[in-house]
């Protein structure tokens, strides 16, 4: 009896559920029935019942109704939501058949954009519904999952299955990625792209995608798998503020150049300078670029562009060695004169650390031998970092 009790109770609260979400649905289709989203009358023929804004209505029906059958769903249509249907002589006479092949058709017929832009537009209201928690400001939470597709040849073109050892897999693969708005608790559409392939893509690709659809001066919340420079830059240039989580060794990269301003019980508030200053203030020291004496203007971006090559291996290095010091059991590495510790290695530094290693070769009777300074234990430890090998540096 109790199971029964039980049961009855689960049954009675997914009933009224499903009676709010419809009352919800029903205003909000008759909000964009005012501003002409869905025409009831736009259709071919007026003896037409099942128009597009009829049919999407019945599909978002059955899903809220946890699968209901076609037949169910013309029956409570028929019963409830008949005021929806088109004016037509068999509307009005109440002829309506409740055979569910006129609507199992009309289903294959409802153009995949009328769907898109509905369902936008059902977020947007769902969000306006719901005031602004920060500052006047909507949170949105960036998530992303894969999902496996059916085996079907299309599927397979559209999304490549995955690559093994014994050549591809069958089963497609699609990466979905969606903003929920924090308040509500609404989706916006999925950015949906292949995880394998040719024209396969990221999460930082599609991150850009969906934080361009956002509204504006939105902040932008996201797990260490976004906690990278690119996404933070697209959030940047959407004119969205963010608050991304890190991993420890990326955290602990960023914070060694960082200043602490200021900490409390459970936070500590760290300042860090924008690195692309520090490069442009390199172009002028360590390179020495300025002044410039050349006259026409395709050399000097010849030559502008040649350094610029020259800065972009520097900084990759950079951040190979810096990497690969957060990952290690060291904080510091004893880079500077006197052997003392450094937190943040810079490629200047490590040219100065190789700068007395020579290489020279004797060549005679047909044989060449070749003697390369022998590495010291520091200099042995960047080369290791650099994932390269001691015993073939210099060879």
């Amino acid at each position: 009896m109790r199971r029964c009790a039980k049961k009855a109770d689960v049954v009675a609260a997914e009933s009224e559920e499903l009676c709010f979400a419809v009352q919800l649905l029903s205003s909000l289709m008759a909000l964009f029935e005012e501003d002409v989203v869905i025409d009831v009358d736009e259709r071919p023929t007026t003896r037409m019942v099942y128009t597009n804004g009829v049919t999407l209505w019945l599909l978002i029906l059955q899903r809220l109704g946890g699968g209901k059958t076609l037949e169910e769903t013309i029956s409570h249509l028929l019963a409830h939501d008949f005021d929806l249907l088109p004016d037509n002589k068999r509307v009005r006479e109440g002829r309506i058949s409740a055979n569910t092949a006129t609507y199992a058709h009309a289903r294959k017929r409802v153009p995949l954009e009328f769907i898109l832009d509905v369902s936008e537009r059902i977020c947007d209201r769902l969000s306006q519904m719901s005031p602004p928690i920060i500052e006047g400001k909507r949170v949105f939470i960036l998530d992303g999952t894969t999902i496996t597709l059916a085996p079907t040849k299309a599927l397979q073109e559209a999304f490549p299955p995955a690559p093994n050892q014994h050549g591809q897999s069958v089963w497609p693969v699609a990466m979905l990625m969606l903003a929920n708005e924090l308040q509500s608790g609404c989706a916006s559409l999925p950015q949906i792209d292949p995880m394998y392939g040719d024209n396969n893509a990221s999460e930082a690709v599609q991150a850009h995608r969906i934080l361009g659809k956002l509204p504006a001066n939105s902040i932008v919340m996201a797990d260490t798998g976004f906690g990278i420079y690119s996404v933070a830059h697209h959030c940047t240039m959407a004119g969205h503020e963010f608050f991304f989580r890190l991993s420890h060794a990326r955290f602990k990269a960023l914070r060694q150049d960082a200043e602490l301003i200021d900490e409390g019980l459970k936070y500590k508030t760290y300042k860090r300078q924008p690195l692309i200053e520090k490069r442009f203030s390199q172009f002028k020291t360590d390179f020495e670029v300025a002044p410039v004496y050349l006259k026409e203007v395709t050399r000097i971006q010849r030559m502008l562009c040649v350094y610029f090559f020259a800065l972009m291996v520097q900084t990759l290095l950079e951040r190979e060695l810096r990497q690969a010091l957060a990952n290690s059991d060291y904080d510091t590495i004893p880079m500077y004169p006197e052997h003392r510790a450094c937190q943040a290695p810079t490629t200047r530094r490590v040219l100065d650390i190789f700068e007395n290693i020579q290489r020279h070769s004797l060549s005679g009777d047909g044989a060449r031998q070749t003697f390369v300074t022998q590495l010291t234990p520091l200099q042995r430890q960047i080369v290791n970092w650099f994932q390269l090998s001691p015993k073939k540096y210099g060879a």
